[in-house]
């Protein structure tokens, strides 16, 4: 702060910043990223800053496709098995068919409400900057917040038409859906549905 107040007015401008930034072109670019993820305009990355020769470019576009590869794994792998521990819990129990597919998105589904915040938490991702995972954080956020959402729209869309069909075949029939479960599970989805709609770009 001190090198960059070269008025001693005690205050940056945005000249003073610009010019103390200049010499660290790695972090301007990495808070334009941020930035311009956080406002949803995709392309951020943009080109590296001149300085940048081409061989830190590509290993800094092949850290970030290592990056994203390494997250998807994670994230699939941790949905998927949390979705067949529930189908064959519910399969040796015995249950219909719709049922163990009903369990196995409820079960990734809630995995899902878990996490589906944690990209857009600022303060959370700055602390995770600053550790040796930082250097595997994801720039585009925002991307990942909107893939969860995605996922657990039809997750949750599925969750509930397994419900619906499970009711539908058996001897009481749609009747069955009436418990507070079933009013407040359908809400919901709606609620989802909704939410998913007023989320799309325009």
């Amino acid at each position: 702060f001190s090198s960059a107040d070269t008025n001693r007015d005690g205050h940056l401008d945005f000249g003073e910043l610009e010019r103390a930034l200049a010499a660290y072109p790695g972090v301007l670019e990495h808070l334009t990223r941020a930035d311009l993820a956080g406002l949803g305009i995709g392309g951020a990355k943009g080109p590296a800053p001149p300085s940048a020769g081409r061989v830190a470019r590509a290993i800094a576009a092949l850290r970030s496709e290592a990056s994203w590869t390494i997250l998807l794994l994670v994230y699939f792998g941790v949905t998927l098995a949390l979705g067949v521990e529930a189908f064959l819990r519910y399969r040796a129990a015995g249950a219909p068919l719709p049922v163990q597919i009903a369990r196995f998105c409820g079960a990734a589904l809630n995995f899902h409400g878990a996490i589906v915040l944690l990209p857009m938490c600022r303060a959370t991702l700055t602390l995770l900057g600053r550790t040796p995972l930082g250097r595997f954080l994801v720039d585009d956020h925002v991307a990942f917040h909107r893939l969860v959402g995605n996922v657990g729209l039809l997750l949750s869309l599925a969750h509930t038409a397994a419900h619906v069909t499970n009711a539908a075949l058996g001897s009481t029939g749609l009747g069955a859906l009436v418990t507070w479960a079933g009013i407040t599970g359908v809400l919901l989805t709606i609620v989802y549905v909704v939410m998913w709609a007023f989320a799309q770009d325009r």
